[in-house]
Formats: C-alpha cells, structure tokens, sequence
C-alpha cells in the first residue's frame, strides 16, 4: 500500500462516522514512531462551529484504532522518510473534498490536545487556552531556541 492510498482509507473510515448534522470533520493526529507516543482527536463542525469532538479517552468510533494505525503506517511511507511528520490534520467536506497538513514537532515541544503546533510556537497570551502551565511554556521557548526545529 503507498501513501495516497493509506490516505484515501482513512478518508473512508472518516467518512463512515461523518455526522449528517456536520459540515466539516477533522482527524486530528500526533504519533512519534519511536515511542508510539501521541494523540488523536476526531471533531466536527457545521458553519465553522464545533459540534463534538472525541479524544483518546472517549473514543466512540470503532474506526479509530484503524485510523490510529494507518497513520502510523503513513508515517513509515518513503514520501516522509526525508520530511518526517509527527502531526497531521485531515480535514474532509460533506463534499467529499479531503486536505490533509502535515507538521514535525518533536514529542519535547508536544502537549495533549495540541495539534499542528509545539508549546514553543504559541503565544504566551494563548497558553491559558491550552491549559499549558507558564513556567513549561517558558522552559520550551527557551528549549526551542536552543535547538530550533521549525
């Protein structure tokens, strides 16, 4: 199986649980190979407003543990051996339309429930948000500036 593939699979699977009431769904992903650490959230909307969201914890879905693991299984494509990612949102229509984004944050720079973007990379007003604690944020944007990854 190649990537356009295991993409077109969690496509589907995403697609069996869209919901009727909803507009737009997002397969929100962060998986490091090397530790098989990570999350998962599936959430939808309708008009840009959030209508659920599922994390690890509640997932209702018997999907979820075959999408978990065709993610992980893109991961090991060779399309991301050069650029790895360890996060990856995909977005699919009521259209069908899919899109997919892919990022690397290293598990360092990862917190629950943040998706596409490290501790570092958020501005410090918007921590609260996130229920990130000031001094771990101050201690990552120190750590990204020591080694910067983005």
């Amino acid at each position: 199986m190649d990537a356009s593939q295991i993409l077109k699979q969690i496509g589907s699977k995403l697609w069996s649980i869209f919901r009727e009431d909803a507009d737009l769904s997002h397969f929100n992903f962060k998986g490091f190979p090397d530790s098989r650490g990570g999350d998962m959230s599936i959430v939808f909307f309708k008009n840009k407003e959030l209508l659920i969201e599922s994390l690890n914890s509640d997932n209702p879905w018997p999907v979820w543990e075959e999408m978990r693991t065709l993610a992980y299984e893109l991961q090991k494509m060779p399309e991301f051996k050069i650029e790895p990612f360890t996060n990856m949102k995909f977005a699919l229509r009521e259209n069908g339309k899919m899109d997919v984004q892919f990022a690397y944050i290293p598990e360092w720079d990862s917190w629950p429930g943040l998706y596409m973007k490290g501790v570092s990379q958020i501005p410090e007003a918007e921590i609260g948000k996130h229920n990130i604690p000031h001094d771990i944020w101050l201690e990552r944007v120190k750590m990204a500036k020591e080694r910067p990854y983005a």
